[in-house]
């Protein structure tokens, strides 16, 4: 069955509905509490089969690589910023970084950034697609 989201999700497997809205899953192995994302089947740690449990992942991680694109992807302004975030659960997550410029300035790593909900591009149908993204946390929350 598929979760009615407020908006098309780049891949509505990537999000579970939570009571603020949309939220990042991954999948945690019963036997070994191994966590995925994308979420799995069967856990390449112990090879459990059925035995994973849909779970949200943690809304903050750590920035540890990025870069910054000068050619565009899927039709995305320039420069834009993507990198990879490492989050508690033992899980690293590829994706655009938001409210970040300029670079030079807000980008650095191992600095937490937390994961929100934003339109990532219009498609050739005229429809806005949206994604998680990273956003760099204010110092002051840190």
């Amino acid at each position: 069955m598929a979760e009615q989201f407020p908006y098309k999700m780049v891949n509505p497997d990537f999000f579970s509905m939570g009571p603020d809205g949309p939220m990042v899953v991954g999948a945690k192995c019963r036997s070994c509490d191994r966590v995925y994302f994308p979420k799995k089947t069967i856990c390449v740690d112990c090879w459990e089969r059925g035995n994973m449990d849909v779970v949200p992942l943690s809304r903050k991680g750590k920035l540890s690589l990025f870069t910054i694109a000068t050619m565009s992807l899927l039709g995305l302004d320039t420069p834009y910023a993507c990198g990879y975030v490492d989050l508690p659960e033992g899980v690293r997550l590829f994706g655009l970084l938001t409210d970040s410029e300029p670079f030079d300035e807000k980008l650095r790593l191992d600095m937490e950034v937390e994961i929100v909900i934003e339109k990532m591009m219009t498609n050739d149908f005229g429809e806005e697609i949206y994604a998680y993204k990273f956003k760099p946390c204010n110092e002051a929350e840190s």
